[in-house]
């Protein structure tokens, strides 16, 4: 909530003028991606991207779904998720090494998941 209420309170006018280069698609995925990565938590992650990706395009459904698939995918790749790091202990596997089946795994994810938007939501 205190990540949200910073995020919320700061001028996100250089996401903006990312925005006018490059295709909001890209941010609507990368964004939450990328928190969700780094926090280890879906539900962060969404709290965080919805108040930025707001400000660039429209929240729609088909925007908010994909929003949250790509927090979800990258959830399950963070480094933080608990899973992932009870699962390589429980197995004995290197938490690095088990990004080389992880890590193309989760790209095709996102660019399946976002293929799909495309095919279903855009004209």
């Amino acid at each position: 909530m205190f990540l949200r209420k910073t995020l919320m309170g700061l001028d996100l006018g250089c996401f903006v003028s990312i925005s006018q280069h490059v295709n909001p698609l890209i941010l609507v995925v990368l964004v939450p991606a990328i928190f969700s990565f780094v926090t280890g938590v879906n539900t962060t992650s969404i709290a965080l991207s919805v108040p930025i990706i707001a400000r660039i395009i429209d929240l729609t459904p088909p925007i908010a779904s994909l929003l949250f698939v790509s927090a979800y995918i990258s959830y399950i790749a963070s480094p933080l998720h608990l899973c992932l790091i009870y699962s390589a202990k429980y197995y004995g596997v290197n938490i690095t090494k088990s990004y080389k089946y992880l890590a193309p795994a989760t790209i095709t994810s996102l660019l399946l998941s976002t293929a799909l938007y495309i095919l279903l939501y855009l004209e």
